[in-house]
């Protein structure tokens, strides 16, 4: 099926809303559920400190490597894969950005420079990646240290 001319820019632009939207709900999504896991943990490091639980030394160690396995399980799998998720849907919406001439110089306006800047081109790609992902994954990092520690300091 070839597409009139005429539609060719509302498809685009339809499919780059698409793209937006996904992009939206994979980062909320990823906001949403650190911020519960973090406030799970910390929630769970002062109930802890405060009970005056007493752990032995095996205890320590069981609850401390049960807390590795969840970060990694959490970290290497359900973080991941909304990661190849959201980077995915950025270079889609980055061709089509392209598609529509929002990387060139005086198609919308007579200024020297493009409406997108020429580095968002290349989003979504290998060593163009924000640090959107990182900081929830240090987020993380944080609360589950905090309740280690925690856990290794009682006696």
């Amino acid at each position: 099926m070839k597409i009139p001319e005429d539609k060719k820019i509302d498809v685009l632009i339809n499919a780059l809303d698409e793209r937006y939207k996904s992009i939206h709900t994979i980062r909320e999504r990823v906001q949403t559920v650190s911020i519960w896991i973090l406030g799970i943990l910390i929630g769970a490091s002062g109930w802890i400190f405060q009970s005056n639980m007493l752990f032995s030394t095996n205890d320590k160690f069981f609850a401390v490597v049960l807390l590795l396995i969840i970060w990694a399980t959490l970290r290497w799998f359900y973080f991941n894969d909304l990661q190849k998720g959201f980077n995915s849907q950025m270079r889609v919406a980055a061709k089509i950005e392209d598609s529509l001439g929002l990387f060139d110089e005086k198609i919308y306006s007579d200024s020297e420079d493009s409406i997108y800047p020429k580095s968002w081109k290349k989003s979504g790609q290998k060593g163009c990646e924000g640090k959107f992902f990182d900081n929830s994954h240090n987020l993380l990092i944080v609360g589950f240290g905090i309740l280690s520690f925690v856990i290794l300091l009682l006696k």
